[in-house]
């Protein structure tokens, strides 16, 4: 994980880069404690792509550095564009690829396997929408496609967004949802539907 010296190298860096960039006393302190889960390497490598193909001149913030960092993060799984998303499951057919061949004595062999798409993140869409068998229906490409999409957007979305907070607001979203599920199960137990929606409300404001 990114220790001082290499937030401080990094901070050396984006100075050398944006001279008006301000480094305040406590500034390698803040640093530290929003970029302690990036390892060194990413770290490094994240303010040198940012430094290298930012579209704007101006230093990079906290935010996006732990964004450019889940980017290349991304590059690495080799998450697939949309397009190659939809690409990929229209060649899964219904699962299943065939494979055959001529044998030395001239009869023919026939092999069965499971097709495997490209990532996981496809597949884990296109099962959730109904595949196989109910979705894509054939019946309008156009409309199923434009669905797939928004659905891949919305579930790449969120692995992005888990991606780039903090551990610490992941495990404390987590910690609350895990509280709101004891609620609901203790409210449905005693047929108290109202009062897990008091508890709800309780518990956001706080």
């Amino acid at each position: 994980m990114a220790n001082a010296e290499t937030i401080s190298i990094a901070i050396k860096e984006i100075k050398a880069a944006y001279p008006r960039f301000t480094v305040e006393s406590d500034t390698i302190k803040i640093w530290a404690v929003y970029l302690v889960d990036l390892p060194d390497d990413l770290l490094m490598t994240a303010v040198r792509k940012f430094i290298s193909s930012s579209a704007h001149a101006f230093p990079p913030s906290i935010p996006e550095i732990r964004q450019t960092a889940t980017q290349i993060r991304a590059e690495i799984a080799d998450v697939p564009s949309q397009y190659e998303a939809w690409d990929d499951l229209l060649r899964a057919g219904n699962g299943w690829k065939y494979e055959t061949g001529t044998n030395p004595d001239g009869s023919t062999w026939i092999e069965k396997h499971k097709y495997e798409f490209r990532h996981p993140l496809v597949k884990e869409v296109a099962e959730r929408m109904g595949w196989p068998g109910r979705f894509p229906d054939g019946e309008n490409d156009v409309a199923d496609r434009a669905h797939f999409f928004k659905a891949y957007e919305n579930a790449a979305g969120k692995i992005n967004r888990t991606e780039t907070q903090l551990p610490t607001v992941t495990a404390y979203i987590e910690n609350e949802r895990e509280l709101l599920a004891d609620d609901r199960r203790a409210a449905l137990d005693t047929g108290e539907m109202a009062e897990t929606f008091r508890l709800m409300a309780g518990r956001m404001r706080k």
